[in-house]
């Protein structure tokens, strides 16, 4: 058997090979079955990538690595019942003070199957889902409202309105100190993805479409629901991304909290309810 030496296993930066991989996942869209050989080597640059450099020198030795597919089918109700561990120490500890600039997730995943157009669309102030979905679904006088809990992603959101300028704004949100801002740079496949799909000259032009939105200082689990000022009488969507089920939600409300209140939202009339609920289920639901 051909020797690897000893790769690092933590974070990596440098050139790599990149392999082939499963088409489907255990679980959301970062754990592939398998991750194999290409026919042909693929060499990328990777920046603080874990355990990068190790898959790698697997790969580049003609082997095959699998996933740890038991462990991981179970890791949601796994990983809030274990202790001394430092991946739930971080998810308990972690700062609410992240200013997403992009969308880690796939728009293609934030389809919504209907012919209807929207008179209201709320959607998170992170990323550009927002945005993504009112090109999709609006009409002329489709109403904008994005929604979130974090003061610093809301003024984000607002000042890229404001000024016009996405990279301009996102530079200058970097070289504030009590802040973090994560543009996926971890995903660029993602990236890619949703850049081929919403490219910036459409988000542009979608966001001119949009004018002036709307911004609500929002807890989606415990705020009262009303705070949204949803109108039954008009046809809405009400999309909510990842955040029922964000590792971090599950240390700040119980359980049966977090799932009572999305069924909540379920029964709201005229409204359809998108994203993915508290056991990481794609839900389009809808009372129209």
């Amino acid at each position: 058997m051909e020797t690897i030496g000893k790769p690092s296993f933590g974070k990596y930066s440098g050139e790599v090979i990149w392999p082939d991989r499963s088409a489907s996942n255990v679980h959301d869209d970062y754990t592939p079955y398998w991750l194999s050989p290409p026919e042909e080597p693929i060499v990328k640059n990777v920046r603080s990538a874990e355990m990068a450099e190790y898959i790698s020198k697997v790969i580049e030795s003609g082997h095959t690595i699998y996933n740890f597919v038991g462990e991981r089918e179970v890791k949601f109700f796994c990983y809030p019942e274990r202790r001394q561990c430092e991946a739930l120490e971080f998810e308990e500890n972690k700062e609410d003070n992240i200013v997403y600039t992009r969308n880690n997730e796939k728009y293609s995943a934030m389809k919504v199957d209907t012919n209807l157009k929207f008179d209201v669309i709320y959607a998170p102030s992170s990323g550009f889902s927002g945005e993504y979905l009112y090109h999709l679904y609006g009409h002329e006088n489709t109403k904008m409202v994005f929604f979130d809990i974090n003061k610093d992603s809301i003024s984000w959101k607002k000042m890229v309105y404001d000024f016009r300028d996405i990279d301009r704004v996102e530079n200058y949100w970097k070289s504030k100190d009590h802040v973090i801002v994560d543009d996926a740079d971890y995903k660029p496949i993602v990236r890619d993805l949703n850049e081929e799909l919403f490219p910036r000259e459409l988000l542009e032009e979608t966001m001119n479409k949009i004018g002036t939105p709307e911004f609500i200082e929002f807890d989606a689990v415990i705020d009262p629901i009303e705070n949204l000022n949803i109108d039954t009488d008009k046809v809405n969507l009400l999309y909510f991304s990842n955040i029922f089920c964000y590792n971090y939600l599950i240390h700040r409300h119980p359980v049966d909290v977090i799932h009572s209140r999305w069924n909540e939202y379920l029964d709201i009339d005229n409204c359809i309810i998108g994203g993915k609920n508290l056991f990481r289920d794609e839900v389009i639901h809808g009372n129209y």
